[in-house]
């Protein structure tokens, strides 16, 4: 469990830095971006996804950033995935899907935090 966690953190942050040099040099070549700043939600949000579902299953002590990552992380890849077999979407689906994509870069931030402290306390533990 330890070294899936240490494992986890550093993969999560390894992604985020990724992308975000990336996402300098494309600027700065004034490559294609909006393809890339769609990717970036993906990889990341995806990356961080299967992390949660995986800790889901482990059993160690989740604290509140654990609860309120699934609370406002979930439901947009939810209606995301929703979105993507039908076409048609009612607008409260479409309004938390679109802040959804607003507030998901700081929930990628405070998940690579959080994957931080949980690596720290269970190698503090054992």
């Amino acid at each position: 469990m330890k070294t899936f966690f240490k494992y986890d953190f550093y993969f999560q942050s390894t992604i985020f830095i990724a992308y975000i040099i990336g996402w300098l040099i494309i600027k700065h070549y004034d490559l294609i971006f909006e393809n890339y700043f769609l990717l970036f939600y993906h990889a990341i949000g995806g990356a961080q996804l299967l992390s949660y579902l995986i800790r889901l299953g482990i059993k160690y002590t989740k604290n509140w950033m654990y609860i309120l990552y699934g609370i406002f992380i979930i439901p947009v890849w939810l209606i995301y995935f929703y979105n993507s077999q039908i076409e048609i979407v009612g607008e409260v689906f479409f309004y938390i899907l679109f802040y959804g994509f607003i507030y998901s870069p700081f929930l990628a931030i405070a998940y690579i935090i959080y994957t931080y402290i949980t690596y720290e306390s269970q190698k503090q533990i054992q």
